[in-house]
């Protein structure tokens, strides 16, 4: 199934090789935008079928789903009801109005959560749920997401103890995809030598 949703991750477009320049200001040979996933309902299925698969068998039954905001909150909220579980998000920034809140959701509704996310790159927005969580009396050591970049988040997320899991890393992916002939070895290699820059052990 991993294989399947890879493939078709791909030719939905949503992972992309070239030239690219990251929220951080890198450059990057490759992309990875998976916020139009939930339209592809087959896709977005079979990912949410196989996060569930990695989370049960890590999480215990009572612990809570936390998503951030805005890409995790598609696959947090789905993940909650296939699993029933309770389910919370954690904004950018707090309201400015209202109860000018960081947190959306029932905290009471267990006392631990885990975060879920689409990507992780840096860790930086699942390491301010997990600490805006934190700061609320939840507890917080894991997060999971469908890719990891390999590009160090989950080394900084594990400093502050929270241990992160992913469905597919760039390196399987682009080993598969370049197997399956969709993704040129040139590419690949290009990718490799991108993560070695990035310290990745590859």
């Amino acid at each position: 199934m991993r294989r399947e949703l890879l493939r078709g991750i791909w030719e939905a477009g949503m992972v992309k090789f070239g030239e690219f320049t990251l929220t951080s200001g890198k450059k990057s040979p490759y992309y990875v935008d998976l916020r139009p996933l939930p339209s592809y309902v087959g896709l977005f299925d079979m990912a949410v079928e196989d996060l569930a698969a990695l989370i049960s068998t890590k999480e215990p039954k009572e612990a809570g789903i936390s998503s951030v905001e805005l890409a995790g909150i598609p696959l947090g909220a789905a993940l909650a009801i296939r699993m029933s579980k309770p389910f919370v998000y954690v904004r950018k920034e707090a309201k400015t109005h209202g109860t000018e809140g960081l947190i959306e959701g029932n905290l009471r509704s267990s006392g631990r959560f885990f975060v879920v996310d689409d990507v992780l790159t840096t860790g930086g927005s699942i390491l301010h749920a997990a600490r805006a969580l934190r700061e609320k009396g939840s507890e917080v050591t894991s997060a999971y997401v469908l890719l990891d970049r390999l590009q160090g988040g989950s080394t900084i997320l594990k400093r502050e103890g929270v241990f992160a899991y992913s469905s597919i890393d760039i390196l399987n992916a682009v080993e598969q995809l370049t197997d399956d002939g969709l993704m040129a070895r040139k590419q690949r290699e290009e990718v490799l030598v991108y993560l070695r820059s990035e310290g990745a052990s590859v």
